[in-house]
């Protein structure tokens, strides 16, 4: 007798701990709507990517887009360029349109915004040397969004 009791013991405390257990809820899922905070993407690219420092002056365009979490384009923002060096500081290696070093330009419909570089020729550089062209976007109040893609200039 004094066996079965304590097994219907035993039994009693068990169900007591596995009953909170089971009242425990799944994972919720992310929001539908998106992110809490920004979810808006900078992505820029340069084609080609490198770039041959010789007689001549060699270009590669600068593509910039700026889309929202979900895939849809923001049109008529401003997207500021620059050429920095490798160490990410301004320099005056070769030049962006209007031969500037920093350039404004205002996405199209699509979220896109386009710019020139144009390298150095052989003469203005010593050695290969590696650019990085930046592109900032202010948001509302003291946010801003960067992102930089690099160009190989070979001598």
């Amino acid at each position: 007798m004094k066996a079965k009791n304590t097994l219907w013991l035993m039994l009693g405390i068990a169900l007591i701990l596995v009953f909170p257990a089971c009242t425990r809820h799944d994972v919720s899922s992310p929001s539908p709507t998106g992110p809490s905070t920004y979810g808006i993407v900078l992505k820029i690219s340069a084609s080609p990517n490198v770039l041959f420092a010789g007689d001549s002056r060699q270009s590669a365009t600068i593509t910039a887009s700026l889309k929202n979490w979900d895939g849809s384009a923001l049109a008529n923002k401003t997207i500021y360029f620059e050429i920095n060096d490798s160490l990410d500081r301004r320099a005056n290696i070769g030049y962006l349109e209007g031969h500037k070093n920093l350039v404004a330009k205002m996405t199209d419909g699509g979220g896109v915004a386009y710019i020139g570089y144009y390298a150095p020729i052989k003469t203005e550089i010593k050695a290969n040397t590696v650019v990085h062209i930046w592109a900032t976007v202010t948001m509302e109040g003291t946010t801003f969004i960067q992102d930089f893609t690099e160009l190989a200039i070979l001598r």
